[in-house]
């Protein structure tokens, strides 16, 4: 693997790879090689770890990130429907926020869309 120079103090290069999941079986046993070289950081993210060769994952420090707690969540969740102008309830947002499962994207979409089901109701009401 060629090397340019690096723009960071450590000399090193660092490399995200996303969803190596993904990846078929020859390209992460591929990565495997690439993954020795002292001269680069690889941060391999996946939601499936049981599909990755067995080889790759020798080669990684395994971090796990547990999703969030309702409680972490909820005042995010809060933030969102005040920057909306939309006033929800504390119960609405924690049903919300369970029905997503952990993944905090879900939890975004499902607040907004929350809200813009609660502006056109509050524009149908006829006084």
């Amino acid at each position: 693997m060629k090397m340019s120079t690096s723009l960071n103090a450590s000399g090193l290069h660092y490399f995200i790879l996303d969803e190596v999941d993904n990846l078929s079986k020859l390209a992460q046993q591929s990565l495997k090689s690439v993954l020795n070289t002292k001269r680069a950081i690889f941060i391999l993210t996946t939601n499936n770890i049981s599909s990755l060769d067995k080889g790759l994952k020798d080669r990684c420090v395994l971090i796990e990130m547990n999703a969030a707690s309702t409680g972490q969540l909820l005042p995010i969740a809060r933030k969102v429907a005040s920057d909306l102008n939309v006033v929800l309830n504390d119960a609405e947002l924690t049903a919300e926020i369970a029905a997503a499962n952990g993944s905090m994207r879900e939890v975004m979409s499902r607040i907004k869309r929350l809200a813009r089901r609660s502006q056109t109701k509050s524009k149908n009401i006829i006084f």
